[in-house]
Parts: structure tokens; sequence; C-alpha cells
């Protein structure tokens, strides 16, 4: 279903071939030992690397859902590329926020 909708499926992070200034996605399983990895995709390459359980939310809800709750880099590490997403897919959750304060 992910490359019906123009995603590419990759073994390895290292595969993902960034060929102009869009953002990709990388679903992974998040992996604490893995984490420099992830900050590096975001802050290097503008590659998001987002919990796959992101895409089975959205499938199972049908709906294009905000990956802010399931980044696994700091939403701060994301690209200036990707501030042409819609809103609702970087928004973060504003329960989030109030907890912060």
């Amino acid at each position: 279903m992910l490359e019906a909708a123009g995603g590419v499926v990759v073994a390895e992070a290292r595969q993902v071939r960034v060929v102009d200034d869009a953002v990709r996605l990388l679903l992974a399983e998040p992996e604490h030992t893995q984490e420099n990895q992830y900050t590096y995709l975001a802050l290097e390459l503008s590659i998001v690397p987002v919990n796959y359980e992101w895409a089975l939310n959205c499938l199972g809800s049908y709906t294009l859902s905000s990956v802010a709750d399931l980044l696994l880099c700091p939403h701060s590490l994301l690209p200036a590329a990707a501030l042409r997403w819609p809103h609702y897919m970087i928004a973060q959750d504003a329960e989030d926020d109030d907890d912060d304060s």
C-alpha cells in the first residue's frame, strides 16, 4: 500500500536517497541505540524519521495524521522543507503543550 502511494521500501536507512529539497519520511522501529542515526538523518539529510506505527495509525483511521507524537528525532530538528507540509502533519498535540508549562 505504501508503494502504491509513491513510497519506496528499503532494507536500511542508508539506502534512502534524497534527490531534491523535498522532505522524506523514514518509517522505522524505535531503538534507543539508533537515536544518533535518527538525529543525523534529520539534520544532515532532511529525512524525517518516524515510528512505523504512524503509518499503521493513518491506515487504521483512514486519515493523514500528525507525525509529531511519533517522531524519532526532536521536533526542533525537522527540516525547514517540512514547513511546506500541511500544518496538521507536524502539529504538536495541544494537550502536550499544556503539560510542558
